[in-house]
C-alpha cells in the first residue's frame, strides 16, 4: 500500500500505483506522516488531523486555530506526533487526547522536521539564500510527580 497526499485529498494506492481509496480533506495538505499500518497524520493552515484508512475517513480531527500554518508533521512517540509551524513553533501533540505536551518556540523558517529515535531535527531557514540551519532538539517525557 502507499499512500500520498494530493491537494485536498488522501490517496490509497495500490502496488500498480491504481488509486484503491481516496479521503477527501476539506484543506489543502502541507505534510503527512504515517502514523501507524493504518492512519496518518496530515497538517496544513487550520489543519491537524488523523484520517484512518482502513475506514476511509477523518479518526480524528484535532482543533487548532484556523489560522495556524503547520508544514511539517512526524510521529515522536506512542500517539505522539511533533508538528511545526512556518514561523518556528514545534509542538509535541498526545493524538488520543488533542492536547499539546509540549512547545518550543525556534524563531526558525520551518521548512521541515525528522526524528530519530528522542531527538527531533528542525530544518530550514530564509527561502532563496545561502542560508539555512538545522536544530537538534532533545524530547526527553517526564511523568509529573
Amino acid at each position: 500500500m502507499i499512500v500520498a497526499a494530493v491537494d485536498e485529498k488522501v490517496l490509497v494506492l495500490d502496488e500498480n500505483l491504481e488509486v484503491q481509496s481516496e479521503v477527501p480533506i476539506d484543506r489543502p495538505i502541507r505534510a503527512m506522516c504515517t502514523f501507524s499500518n493504518e492512519s496518518v497524520v496530515i497538517v496544513g493552515t487550520g489543519l491537524l488531523a488523523e484520517v484512518n484508512l482502513a475506514r476511509g475517513a477523518y479518526n480524528r480531527m484535532i482543533t487548532v486555530s484556523p489560522s495556524t500554518e503547520y508544514v511539517a508533521v512526524q510521529p515522536l512517540a506512542e500517539r505522539v506526533a511533533v508538528v511545526g509551524t512556518a514561523n518556528g513553533t514545534i509542538r509535541a501533540i498526545d493524538i488520543n487526547s488533542g492536547a499539546e505536551i509540549g512547545e518550543l518556540l525556534t524563531d526558525l523558517a520551518l521548512r521541515g522536521l525528522a526524528v530519530s529515535g528522542n531527538i527531533v531535527f528542525a530544518y530550514g531557514g530564509p527561502w532563496r539564500t545561502d542560508g539555512s540551519s538545522i536544530l537538534r532538539i532533545l524530547w526527553k517525557e517526564e511523568l509529573a510527580q
